[in-house]
Formats: structure tokens, sequence, C-alpha cells
């Protein structure tokens, strides 16, 4: 069995047919219209909002175009751009033709995506794609430094932490936001983790703690800790959902504004966006957050509802890939190559026989109303010429 990212890594599909090999796919980032085809999940993504699109949610004709537009031009890129590379190098280092790859590319036993339908979008899935959200958190966090853990414990009116990931530094973040964040902090009475690269800053007050590499799951689970300020990166959101953690989110690329625009919609985090961000903006969600306990309510309840799963994300992994092996790759759990092929799956057959009666009863109505006008004018010339005719004879 070869276990791989299946996004974009398409080349390593060869260690599968060199070995003759189940291949199993860990989708990181969760589902998107990429794992949906590999996987023939019937293209949800297309009701759906995909995730650079996150704030577009609607249901409407126009969403659902927009969606489908967005998807074909991402399936370009992939077949015209990103997949020539991968089969260069598959074709290079495996020795094998490319229609192999191609093949394969859709023959996944199984897919594991990082996402789950607690969290907050509930979608279709095929009987080989499993949710596994949460499965990084199979292993045992590190403690916190007891200088941190002290002033987190000595917190008397509750901690904020404050992070913007591991690959966004806070020097690339928009100018003076800095500047706003330890203005607006020190104007709190909570106290504030703040994960940055630095270890002083100038301004900052005595209740704002720096730590380059804190242990963000055990910050979430302290029980004094009130609030988190993200940028909404997809294991971020679900570490703070797991732990019952409200979320002011201020997303910058990618999937980061589908994680917190879902968590929106829940009702356990406010948004902002960072480029027109003011302190004024910043303090006043601070606070409706901290003050107004629904989203504390919410946070919970959330939390809960992800808790309660028969297994763990890791055990649900191990028995799902168990089972492909058990069952010679399980090939009864995927989609049929034809039922896979790019026209049928994303309907593109249906909306080509629409579109093409649509545009017969366009043309005919058109031909129709030509002979009609054309024979109408006919008749009025006629009549027009009759009267002049009579009086020349006169």
């Amino acid at each position: 069995m070869i276990v791989l990212e299946p996004t974009h890594s398409d080349a390593l599909i060869g260690f599968a047919e060199h070995f003759n090999a189940s291949l199993v796919g860990l989708s990181t980032f969760g589902s998107s219209w990429l794992i949906d085809h590999m996987a023939g999940n019937s293209a949800p993504s297309v009701y759906r909002p995909v995730q650079p699109k996150g704030y577009s949610h609607g249901d409407s004709l126009l969403d659902k175009w927009n969606n489908w537009n967005y998807i074909a031009e991402e399936w370009m890129i992939d077949r015209w751009v990103i997949l020539p590379g991968q089969v260069e190098l598959f074709t290079q280092y495996f020795q094998f033709p490319p229609s192999r790859l191609f093949e394969r590319r859709t023959s996944y036993s199984l897919i594991l995506i990082n996402q789950h339908f607690s969290l907050g979008r509930v979608r279709s899935n095929v009987p080989n794609v499993i949710e596994v959200a949460g499965l990084h958190m199979a292993e045992p966090s590190e403690p916190l430094e007891p200088e941190l853990l002290e002033f987190m414990n000595g917190a008397e009116h509750g901690v904020i932490y404050f992070s913007m990931g591991m690959e966004i530094m806070n020097r690339w973040l928009p100018k003076n936001m800095e500047q706003k964040m330890l203005q607006t902090f020190a104007q709190l009475k909570q106290r504030v983790v703040w994960k940055h690269e630095e270890h002083t800053l100038v301004n900052k007050s005595d209740n704002i703690y720096l730590s380059p590499m804190a242990s963000q799951r055990q910050l979430l689970e302290h029980p004094n800790i009130k609030l988190f300020i993200t940028h909404g990166g997809l294991l971020s959101t679900i570490e703070a959902i797991y732990s019952g953690v409200p979320m002011l989110g201020l997303p910058i690329y990618f999937d980061q504004f589908d994680n917190v625009e879902r968590v929106l919609k829940t009702g356990l985090a406010r948004k902002l966006d960072i480029n027109t961000l003011t302190e004024k903006q910043l303090m006043n969600n601070i606070k409706e957050l901290l003050q107004n306990p629904t989203y504390a309510l919410k946070a919970k309840e959330m939390s809960r509802r992800f808790r309660d799963q028969p297994t763990s994300p890791i055990e649900s992994a191990i028995w799902w890939t168990e089972y492909v092996l058990r069952h010679k790759g399980a090939p009864h759990m995927r989609m049929t190559d034809q039922d896979m092929a790019f026209v049928p799956y994303y309907k593109l057959n249906i909306f080509s026989i629409l579109f093409g009666r649509i545009a017969f009863s366009a043309i005919l109505v058109v031909l129709i109303c030509v002979i009609v006008v054309n024979f109408m004018l006919n008749k009025f010339l006629r009549i027009a010429e009759e009267p002049s005719m009579f009086y020349t004879s006169i």
C-alpha cells in the first residue's frame, strides 16, 4: 500500500504502479473538486462553495455557475500546466507510459479527508472517502513552558490567544497592524498570549506574553482561555472547535476564508478584514465575543458534537486502511471509470442537451418571427402598391 497526499503529487503514483500496491490518499486540506474527481464523488463542489471561494455560500443558480466556472478554470490549469510536469517525472523515474498515470489517478482505493460534518458543513461522499478531521491530534501535545503556564494560571479575567499560524510571520502583516494590536490589547483586562517570532516589542504592555512556539493545543485546552484570534487555518480551526473556544478570524489566503466563513455561520466566531482593520473594530469584536455568552455556548456545543464519535479519527483511519488491505484494494468502494469520465461527471452531457434544446427553441422562434415579419411586410407592400396603380390608371 502507498499513502500520499493526492493533490498535485501525481508523479508519486509511480510507486504504487511499480510495487503493484493499493493507493490511499490523505488530504490534509479536506475535500476539493480535485479530490472529488479522483474519488468519483459526484461533483458536490459544483453545488457547495469551493475552498478559495469560501466567502460565497449562496445556493442560487449564479453561485452554482460561479463554482462550476472556477472548477473549470482549475481543471484547465491542472490538466495543461501542472499535470505535464507530473507526467514528465512519472515517465522519467518510473519508466511507465503516461496512460498508466491517468488510469491510476482515478483508482484510489481510499481517500482520508481532513474534515467532518460536525464542523459546520454537510456534504455527500462516496464510500471510499472517509472523514478523519482531528487526525493530527492523536499524538499528545507538548506541555506549556512553566513561565507561560504561570502567566495563564494567574489570569483573573481570562486569556486571549493570538496566532497567525506557522507560515505567516507577524512582520509580513499590513503596516501598523502590529501597533494596532498592541494598543488594543493594552486596553484589555484579559491577558494575551501572542505567538510572535520576536521575544520583545516596543510598547508591549505587561498583560501580553510573547511566545515564538507555544503548544497551541495546550493553550486552547487551558481553563482560562476565553478567545482565539486566528488566521483561520484548518488545523487551528479544528483545534479551537475541539476545545470549545470562540474565534475571531483574520483570514489571509486560500482555504482560510472558507474555514472562517464556516465557523462564522455556526455562530461561534466573528470575522475581520486585516487590510481595513481598525483599533475600534478590533476592540468592539473582542468585547462582543467575550461579553456575549452566545459565542462561548455555541463553541461548547460544537465541541460536544465533534467529540461525539464512535471511534477516534486515528482509529477510523486505521480501520479503513486495513479494510482496503483485507479486500485487496476494495474496488467495490470506487465509482466505475465510466461514471468518472469528465463529461458525465460534471453533468456536461445533460447541460449540453439542455443547452441544445434551448438553442433549438430560440432559433425556431427567431425563424418563425422572421417568416411572419417577412410575410406581413410583403402583404403591406402589396396593399400599399394597389392604390398607386389605381390612381395612375385614372
